[in-house]
């Protein structure tokens, strides 16, 4: 006989097994996966399966974050995050189950907008047939060579997300709070980055192996150079060389969302 599959809301007694899955699926430290279990009750939702009473999968949706206009419209946004399955158990749709039922719980939420950033290329076409998500934005990665140059000092994630909304006050953008910003700063400190002012600008930046990846860096419009910004920060990280990721028209594939975005949304944070 096949064991029952039920599809749930996470428990806080969950969590133990929750953060051992994380662990074969990711490969995070036990810090990390700990700090997101802590801020996951503010920043968003999770959906287990059970098979026979064993958690077999999981999938996030943070939902602390909302696509806004200048003019003051705000949608809220389900970001799918940390869908992974037990080796054991793959094979089962166990992924697209615990996917649509994160989905359904973000929406629960009060989540308008379903979006995710894929893993790699061949899960774009796994977000469209689950939950109609597709292709949205592009990007393009600028290399970017060390050099010392504009100041650079870390700042916290408060800090970072009062200059993000006065730099990006005009502008259609993915908008954090304070909660799901922490979260951020977690994440990159964890990868050996953070959150930094830079000149009269900001940045977001972490280490990949010896590359410095810089997702965000926004300066006032006319003030500063981004490339030179690019490299004072790739510098002060230590990093052999770096890449500056820029929206683009095309490029490499980003946002996939389940509604169309305007092009010109400034969603450069993700949860990856």
């Amino acid at each position: 006989m096949t064991a029952r599959v039920t599809y749930r809301e996470y428990r806080a007694e969950d969590i133990p097994a929750l953060s051992a899955l994380w662990k074969e699926c990711f490969g995070d430290s036990d810090g990390f996966i700990k700090s997101f279990f802590a801020a996951l009750p503010s920043i968003g939702c999770g959906a287990v399966a059970e098979v026979g009473g064993e958690v077999a999968g999981a999938a996030y949706a943070i939902t602390a974050q909302e696509l806004v206009t200048p003019h003051g419209g705000a949608r809220r946004v389900g970001y799918i995050y940390g869908v992974g399955v037990h080796e054991r158990f793959r094979g089962l749709s166990l992924g697209i189950g615990v996917t649509e039922t994160a989905a359904r719980l973000a929406r629960g939420r009060g989540a308008e907008i379903i979006a995710t950033l894929p893993a790699d290329e061949g899960l774009y076409k796994f977000y469209e047939r689950t939950l109609g998500a597709r292709r949205q934005l592009c990007r393009e990665r600028v290399r970017i060579a060390p050099a010392e140059g504009a100041e650079v000092t870390r700042i916290n994630s408060e800090e970072y997300l009062r200059r993000r909304g006065t730099l990006l006050a005009e502008r259609v953008r993915l908008r954090l709070d304070g909660a799901a910003m922490a979260f951020e700063e977690a994440m990159l400190t964890e990868y050996s980055g953070g959150l930094f002012a830079v000149g009269s600008g900001i940045a977001a930046a972490y280490i990949d192996g010896e590359h410095a990846i810089i997702p965000e860096l926004l300066l006032p419009s006319g003030q500063g150079n981004a490339h030179e910004c690019a490299a004072a920060v790739c510098a002060a990280l230590g990093a052999a060389a770096g890449e500056l990721l820029l929206p683009s028209a095309q490029g490499e594939s980003y946002i996939a969302a389940d509604c169309a975005i305007p092009a010109d949304c400034v969603w450069n944070l993700s949860f990856d």
